[in-house]
């Protein structure tokens, strides 16, 4: 039973980390509900083996830590040090992905002689999922931290992503439509096997449940209804692609200001900016003064909208305060600040420093590890971290910095009580080195965002390609590995 568990979770595993095996988690899925249905005789058996499957899956999602090796940007230069901070933080992060997996497993091992077993493991696989999410908030919980369901990493219904029919199905309900769906279906295959089609009085149940399946896997796209508002208003986008391989300094990046000043002088012309998460006016510009100088040469006395992430001061009139907390300003040429928004601290140990980070990297006789740790402690947060959107013309803007994107809710928040009509991400994956995997996810998550607000996503980030994906889910433009650049891209609404 125990190597049948560590199978079914290294199936699954494949299937998260690597895009081109995503049907594996539904193979790797069933095979663990079947282990349960079928091999487990005890409740405390199927609470074991839902924890190794839960500690492999969760690890799996969160396998892009290792990508942040090596730590010498954050002034951490001994490799054993920075080896052992990865693996116990990786450890750590997959064990609260895992929380709620054994207990999903025991109710998955109870509900084996019901009736409507792939319904009910539907279920119980997407409350299992839900509560994954919050197994991680509260685990990794920090004064500045944001409590809730929003870590969807290890999330497994994100794999249908690939797959350009299936992702259709996140309309209705977003990533825990996609969970049940992978649940139910894993459900369906093991009720099949253990109960065969020789047993008459179940043949009226099993086909009802092969219908409900086929309307799940056949559900056609043309059914599809987008709920894009609609008027007059078309806006033309372009999405600054960076590649630079240093965070902010007191030097401001040039490379990156020749991008804005090809987005700012193009034609037709742009009426939104979209600049990576790090790389704002305040980077790219020393003084208030070079910033208006620029907008005299390049823009004019155009009103043109530029969403980036900003400090408060140019690097002119910095002065030796706190570090601030990350915030996304929505900047007009015209009229100055039109909204901002305050980064959402969901990044343990790169955006906030958890709870548990005391105890656990007290053990690392490191001096530069826990001054980097203290600089995250003393990050100086404003007062507010409310979701907010930038109008610009009429249409209404939400836009979200990097890891926000793990949150199945915060964009659907923006579109539902916010009224957004176009979706943002200003990202930054340099933290990661550029991580391959990490990217492959962020595709999967801004694809089921998409889908589910029935709304563009537009993605400007350094390192990894940018990215604009449409209401259904498909990549309308993506820069290239290793290269800057800017996309365009009008929208009519």
């Amino acid at each position: 039973m125990i190597w049948g568990s560590v199978a079914a979770a290294s199936l699954v595993a494949i299937g998260i980390a690597i895009p081109s095996f995503w049907w594996l988690t539904i193979c790797g899925l069933s095979l663990f509900f079947w282990i349960l249905i079928s091999v487990s005789h005890r409740s405390t058996q199927a609470f074991f083996l839902g924890a190794i499957f839960g500690l492999i899956t969760g690890c799996a999602g969160t396998l892009w830590f290792w990508d942040t090796l090596p730590l010498s940007f954050l002034g951490i230069l001994d490799p054993t040090t920075q080896r052992i901070a990865i693996a116990m933080t990786w450890v750590y992060v997959g064990g609260s992905l895992a929380l709620s997996v054994p207990f999903g497993a025991v109710a998955i091992f109870k509900a084996r002689n019901m009736a409507l077993f792939p319904i009910i493991a539907g279920l119980i696989w997407t409350a299992t999922e839900y509560l994954r999410m919050w197994g991680f908030a509260l685990t990794t919980w920090g004064p500045k931290s944001l409590l809730g369901p929003h870590f969807s990493s290890a999330a497994i219904g994100y794999a249908l992503a690939e797959e350009p029919h299936l992702l259709q199905l996140a309309a209705p309900f977003g990533l825990d439509g996609l969970n049940f769906i992978m649940g139910f279906t894993a459900g369906l295959l093991t009720w099949l096997l253990k109960n065969g089609l020789a047993k008459r009085n179940q043949l009226q149940g099993l086909g009802f449940l092969s219908f409900v399946a086929c309307v799940f896997w056949l559900y056609p796209q043309e059914h599809v209804i987008e709920n894009v508002a609609s008027s007059s208003t078309s806006l033309r986008f372009a999405v600054v692609s960076g590649n630079i391989d240093t965070v902010r300094d007191e030097s401001t990046h040039e490379e990156l200001l020749q991008e804005l000043s090809t987005a700012a002088t193009a034609v037709p012309p742009v009426d939104v900016i979209l600049l990576p998460e790090e790389f704002g006016l305040t980077s790219l510009f020393w003084s208030t003064t070079d910033y208006e100088d620029f907008k005299r040469r390049h823009i004019g006395d155009r009103d043109l909208l530029i969403m980036n992430s900003r400090n408060n001061l140019f690097p002119e009139d910095e002065r030796n305060e706190n570090p601030e907390a990350k915030k996304l300003v929505y900047d007009s040429t015209r009229a100055g600040e039109r909204a901002r928004y305050i980064k959402q601290m969901l990044m343990p140990l790169g955006e906030y420093a958890p709870a548990f980070t005391d105890t656990f990297f007290s053990v690392i006789p490191d001096q530069q590890l826990h001054t980097y740790l203290g600089d995250v402690t003393v990050i100086d947060r404003e007062h507010t971290n409310q979701l907010s959107l930038g109008e610009y013309r009429g249409v209404r803007i939400g836009g979200l910095l990097c890891s926000d994107l793990f949150s199945p809710y915060l964009y659907r928040s923006l579109v539902r009580e916010h009224g957004a009509q176009v979706l943002v991400n200003l990202a930054n994956h340099f933290w990661f080195h550029g991580s391959r995997t990490l990217y492959w996810k962020m595709v999967q998550m801004a694809r089921v965002h998409a889908v589910w607000n029935r709304r563009s996503l537009l993605i400007a980030n350094n390192i990894s390609p940018s990215l604009i994906i449409g209401p259904r889910g498909d990549t309308i433009a993506e820069s290239q590995w290793g290269g800057r650049g800017v996309m365009y891209l009008t929208l009519r609404f």
